[in-house]
């Protein structure tokens, strides 16, 4: 579903919230080992760079962890991401791609469109 933000909603909206449910329908448990963050939520521009990512600022421990995710468990991953560059600047106007990305054994990722309009 595309998303488009006016000037004056990005201004009110400082932020979009990703999110990927990730459930087991194997008929068996299923474990993998990952790294922190388990995920994390970027906003790649038109020109595929990454010019903000929810993980931005934030620190992570360093440990491997083994996760098992049970048959019909369902885990959440995601977060708001804002909608500023790494200088802290407004994103400007045009066409982006809002990526939610596992990490892990098993890296997988969902995407959707994000318009934010002058």
């Amino acid at each position: 579903m595309a998303r488009a933000l006016s000037e004056k909603q990005r201004r009110i909206l400082e932020f979009v919230n990703a999110y990927i449910e990730v459930t087991n329908r194997s008929g068996a448990s299923i474990e993998y080992w990952a790294g922190r963050p388990y995920f994390d939520v970027e906003v790649h521009d038109a020109n595929g760079n990454v010019v903000s990512r929810w993980s931005r600022g934030r620190m992570f421990t360093m440990e491997l962890r083994r996760l098992v995710l049970a048959d019909g468990q369902t885990w959440y991953y995601g977060g708001p991401v804002e909608l500023t560059n790494d200088q802290g600047a407004p994103l400007a106007a045009g066409d982006y791609k809002v990526v939610v990305r596992l990490r892990g054994a098993f890296p997988f990722s969902v995407s959707f469109p994000l318009t934010i309009e002058p």
